[in-house]
């Protein structure tokens, strides 16, 4: 199958987010910016349709790109390359970076946390009749369709809920070397672990990252259930 680009989010939700999209928020930030970080600010918009502004901090390395978003709500972890990342690196990354928002923010706690993937498949027949056959008895005859299932797990002893979408459309895809972006026909694997709303008592810790190694196992292994052998 051929990866056009694949994402994994770790997502820390807190009521205890005390970095604001201002400038005195940039030497909160200091840890990271001298760890070859740029902040950036850029817009939100709040479940009650309000726009707000927001900081993030993003650094490239080669064709890995990592950045953390400071919300409202959560902290927004990304990281996203062109190829497949094993669990070491990606919790080497997770690891690091959660180092650093504890020197930033000190001994804050959430009270939810979520790895989500999300995988960009350039389509073929082929392709399309793997990841189809999977999930349905007939032909893969449409120019779009789209699957969703959720259940529930426990992890860690936290009940959590499990996502998994599968859409057929249309995409881009930069050409390298030009700069040129083509459209082309995707499939999109998307992943979602995170533990349940219901839950909203603050006991997750920035210096104990083992629920999202656990998260990111069940991610992984959600997401090779879709495009594995």
């Amino acid at each position: 199958m051929n990866l056009v680009g694949i994402s994994y989010n770790f997502n820390f939700f807190t009521k205890n987010n005390s970095i604001k999209a201002d400038s005195e928020s940039i030497y909160k930030l200091m840890p990271f910016i001298n760890d070859g970080f740029m902040p950036t600010t850029g817009d939100e918009i709040s479940e009650d349709g309000d726009r707000y502004k927001v900081i993030r901090v993003q650094k490239e390395n080669k064709d890995l790109n990592i950045s953390i978003t400071f919300s409202k709500r959560a902290i927004l972890v990304q990281i996203t390359k062109d190829k497949e990342i094993d669990n070491v690196n990606i919790m080497d990354i997770v690891s690091s970076t959660f180092s650093k928002l504890r020197e930033t923010l000190g001994d804050i706690k959430g009270d939810r946390t979520a790895c989500i993937a999300n995988a960009i498949l350039e389509n073929d027949k082929e392709t399309e009749e793997k990841i189809y056959k999977k999930f349905f008895s007939d032909e893969p005859s449409y120019f779009e369709w789209a699957l969703r299932k959720a259940s529930r797990f426990i992890v860690e002893g936290e009940e959590s809920n499990s996502v998994l979408a599968v859409n057929k459309g249309l995409g881009t895809k930069q050409n390298n070397g030009t700069g040129n972006i083509t459209q082309i026909e995707v499939i999109v694997v998307s992943c979602d672990n995170n533990t349940i709303a219901e839950n909203n008592t603050p006991r997750f810790e920035l210096n104990n990252i083992s629920i999202f190694n656990e998260l990111l196992k069940k991610t992984k292994m959600d997401l090779d259930k879709v495009i594995g052998d």
